[in-house]
């Protein structure tokens, strides 16, 4: 019987580290978020003629990181050579110039690397053609086949209406093995002449489907700092560039804005992704998006031609059907609100009032309980808000038994 596998953390170990090195007041988070950004040493000195050196990176990024935390990353010109070799010898760095050597010199550039554990999930196989000789695929041809492949595995693992995602014999599931061949294509994808509708369909369908293999692969993340490792540094090859789940969120969807707890946005400005980012972030993909957990809205797949219609049924599904992203206290006159509101609220509006007017809005065709209890509050001006907490618990099931137990009760 399969089972979701856990595997460990690839962070160095506390006795791989020297003692007192330059790297441990480098937060690791920060280190996780510049995975994929060029960097240097570079001298310079100050009006007063004090000499020093910086790990510098790309100019889109560098300006709100050294803004905030301008002496995190400036040290002596002995220190800043100490710290360029030990992110080579930790294999933290890797270079990107064309010079080999192993030794750190501060005339090469560089790139943070996690490990070959960070090795794209859809890449190819050892032996297979090279990825150039491949013809590209419009995405728009790719998201109808790409929907014909999502349909049955989604109705082979999905249960809880639609909630719920079984692992239980995932990996030598039929259909989730064509999906996984399926996924080493997307490399060739090509967005030119694309709509905003084709990418937001198809970045929609790739994120929950991600997500999925992900879980398959590492497990549910346990805590804080694995779940910031799977989406800021686990990818999938997609036209010639890496994506992690973040930047398909916070680059793609959310039309280039920082994420919560993000030092910068997704995309610098030299960034070859970011001409296929959306020009505006539609709210409703926050009720589009799995999250793995259990406050998760229902998965579904979506299609180019009817996304934001799909889009908005999912919306209504999760505020009036259930109780994680909305709940209408008539008694104490409160309205409580999933913490994805909070978390984006600038999606929303920016404040309560737009964002309370934002759910009359998806909900005004439905007649129920919750829907005018919300309106009188809502026009009153008499209530309160309070935040409901997010249940960061996997949304996943074990064993294909354990569906068909729950299938006979549904």
């Amino acid at each position: 019987m399969d089972s979701i596998r856990h595997k460990k953390s690839s962070v160095t170990s506390p006795s791989q580290i020297r003692k007192n090195s330059r790297l441990d007041n480098i937060d690791r988070f920060i280190l996780e978020q510049l995975a994929e950004r060029s960097w240097h040493i570079e001298y310079e000195s100050d009006p007063e003629g004090t000499e020093w050196n910086e790990l510098c990176f790309d100019e889109s990024i560098a300006t709100p990181f050294f803004k905030n935390n301008s002496h995190a990353f400036r040290f002596g010109r002995s220190e800043a050579l100490e710290v360029g070799q030990e992110l080579i010898d930790r294999h933290v760095g890797r270079q990107t110039s064309k010079e080999a050597g192993m030794t750190f010199s501060p005339d090469r550039y560089y790139q943070l690397v996690e490990d070959d554990e960070n090795k794209p999930l859809n890449a190819v196989q050892n032996g297979e053609d090279e990825e150039e000789k491949k013809p590209r695929i419009p995405v728009a041809k790719c998201n109808e086949k790409f929907t014909r492949l999502l349909k049955p595995v989604y109705s082979d693992i999905l249960t809880d209406h639609n909630q719920s995602i079984i692992y239980g014999g995932l990996s030598s599931n039929d259909n989730f093995t064509r999906y996984i061949q399926f996924a080493r294509e997307l490399n060739q994808v090509t967005f030119d002449d694309s709509t905003p509708d084709d990418r937001l369909t198809f970045f929609i369908n790739v994120y929950n489907m991600m997500l999925i293999h992900i879980t398959l692969k590492h497990g549910p993340p346990i805590g804080i700092w694995q779940r910031r490792k799977l989406v800021n540094a686990t990818y999938y090859l997609i036209g010639g560039h890496r994506y992690a789940l973040h930047s398909i969120i916070n680059g793609i969807l959310r039309a280039n804005k920082k994420g919560p707890g993000m030092l910068w946005k997704a995309f610098g400005k030299q960034d070859e992704r970011l001409p296929i980012s959306l020009s505006v972030c539609d709210p409703l993909i926050y009720f589009a998006l799995c999250s793995g957990s259990k406050t998760t809205p229902p998965l579904r797949v979506y299609h180019s031609n009817t996304i934001h219609q799909e889009m908005r049924e999912n919306a209504r599904t999760a505020l009036l059907k259930g109780d994680k992203f909305l709940r209408v206290d008539m008694k104490k006159n409160v309205i409580h609100l999933g913490k994805t509101f909070k978390w984006f609220s600038d999606d929303f509006g920016g404040t309560i009032e737009k964002t309370l007017q934002w759910i009359l809005d998806v909900i005004d065709t439905d007649v129920s309980d919750k829907k005018n209890n919300l309106q009188k509050l809502f026009f009153t001006g008499e209530y309160s808000v309070e935040y409901i907490p997010y249940d960061w618990s996997t949304n996943g099931r074990m064993d294909e038994k354990e569906k068909e137990e729950m299938t006979k009760n549904e």
